[in-house]
């Protein structure tokens, strides 16, 4: 969610010369919506949706890189729909600016003292996570959280990077992959981790929802999720996996 806040407010102190930026965030229902407006140039109607492509910039038609890259609010958006966050933007032209994000409440469950007694896996036990995804800010958006949980976790950019890392003597407890890798699927890289390992449990992140490949995989001890996924799920799944992994090892 820092990173979130952190591009949008980047991005709203760039384009406002005059006047000024603010943030705040309100309680409404069993939901916080955090809300930065600006007092900037604004986005003209017909560009509303494109703000959020990679590259675009408002004032920078000619795409000129020595004014950055613009992959701020590109960012922003793969993020909240992975994490399943409600993202709206307002805007006049000469006026400024408003973007909120809306979130569940719920940040008191990321304190593992307050969870229920009543688990039916060990919340003493610290997994050790290996993460693989070629987008860096999700890959720190996804760490933050599951260290939240008291989860190790390493991370790698592909899939080559996360064979390296176990060849050398990595030995996690279950991998979180992105199924679309730069040079090979995630499937493919679950493969050849449980070639070492046979009972490595995984998780398989992806949107490619109508995957004939995906619809028709029967891979033991892994689980697809379908972005947007439910982050504050995330880490019991993980360690429900990973119990289900011990079991098959002590049969």
């Amino acid at each position: 969610m820092m990173r979130i806040v952190d591009n949008l407010l980047s991005n709203a102190i760039r384009y406002t010369d005059k006047g000024g930026v603010t943030i705040n965030c309100t309680v409404v229902g069993d939901s916080a919506v955090i809300r930065i407006e600006d007092t900037g140039i604004g986005v003209p109607p017909e560009a509303l949706e494109l703000i959020f492509d990679e590259y675009y910039q408002v004032d920078n038609p000619a795409r000129d890189r020595s004014q950055g890259l613009g992959l701020g609010l590109s960012i922003v958006r793969y993020l909240t729909r992975c994490l399943g966050h409600d993202l709206k933007v307002a805007s006049m032209l000469g006026k400024g600016t408003s973007f909120s994000v809306t979130l569940p409440l719920g940040v008191a469950r990321l304190r593992p003292a307050d969870r229920p007694a009543t688990r039916s896996v060990d919340p003493s036990v610290t997994p050790l996570v290996l993460l693989v995804d070629d987008e860096p800010s999700v890959r720190q958006s996804l760490a933050m959280l599951l260290r939240a949980y008291r989860t190790e976790v390493h991370m790698a950019p592909h899939a080559s990077a996360a064979l390296q890392l176990v060849n050398h003597g990595l030995t996690p407890d279950l991998v979180l992959t992105d199924y679309r890798l730069p040079d090979m699927s995630g499937l493919e890289l679950v493969r050849r981790l449980r070639e070492k390992r046979p009972n490595l449990p995984a998780i398989i992140m992806t949107g490619d929802t109508a995957s004939s490949e995906i619809s028709s995989i029967k891979l033991p001890l892994a689980r697809f999720l379908i972005k947007p996924m439910d982050s504050e799920k995330l880490p019991d799944l993980i360690r429900s996996l990973i119990a289900q992994s011990r079991i098959h090892q002590a049969a």
